[in-house]
């Protein structure tokens, strides 16, 4: 069953249709609580009497709620409805009770809701730690298996460019050996070719001389036979002139 409302009971109790003291008891009756009552007053200021709103003065039914400390004594005039003295005191009492345990009940899975929060922050933080490490654990494994292999790879590419560079150095020196011995070869037979033109120009020269000379041997014996040929005839015309 649905509570009457404030403004109802405001209307239904009391000397006019404000809230005020004569309302208080009724409202606690219906189910209202100290703070619920108070949350109202300041909801609906214009239901309420100035001195009865937080801060009026004298103390108001605002301030004495508040206070936890309600003199139902100020009621005036009409429906004061239910009870009254002892057992509205009580009846009061146990609605706060009743309030405060509501608010024990709240606070207690507000700290509940708390260390849910926490739980969960904690294996969400032990959860990350965990793939964390596993995730350093495999990109550690994955470097050092990709530094064993860039170190295998480095050797081989070292072991191969040292044989291909012996491979090439020994080809070049193979093929400058080649060429080298194609130069020397080359050179002594040019040379031999020279020498041997060198030699048959030589004999030829040696014996176009040698007969040059004996062509000029004979000729000056000639010349000397000739001349002694014509000194005899010469002295034996002189000596046959002188007989």
């Amino acid at each position: 069953m649905a509570r009457q409302s404030l403004s109802d009971i405001a209307s239904q109790y009391g000397a006019g249709t404000n809230f005020g003291h004569a309302d208080y008891t009724p409202a606690i009756q219906a189910g209202y609580s100290n703070q619920e009552i108070n949350a109202w007053i300041n909801a609906n200021p214009n239901r309420v009497a100035p001195g009865n709103k937080a801060g009026g003065t004298g103390g108001g039914l605002y301030d004495e709620i508040a206070a936890g400390n309600v003199d139902t004594s100020k009621a005036q005039g009409g429906n004061m409805g239910g009870l009254s003295g002892a057992a509205l005191e009580e009846s009061i009492a146990q609605r706060n009770q009743g309030f405060q345990i509501d608010q024990i009940a709240a606070a207690g899975n507000v700290q509940a809701n708390i260390q849910r929060l926490i739980n969960s922050a904690n294996m969400y933080a032990a959860d990350s730690t965990s793939k964390w490490q596993m995730y350093g654990a495999d990109a550690a494994k994955d470097a050092s298996i990709y530094s064993a292999d860039a170190s295998e790879r480095s050797t081989k590419y070292v072991a191969d460019t040292d044989r291909a560079s012996k491979r090439e150095v020994e080809t070049i020196r193979g093929d400058f050996g080649l060429q080298l011995q194609d130069i020397v070869n080359a050179g002594a037979k040019e040379t031999e070719a020279v020498r041997g033109e060198y030699q048959l120009a030589n004999t030829d020269l040696g014996g176009q001389y040698s007969l040059e000379n004996t062509r000029l041997q004979g000729a000056t014996e000639r010349d000397v036979a000739n001349r002694n040929r014509d000194s005899q005839i010469f002295g034996s015309l002189m000596s046959g002139f002188w007989s």
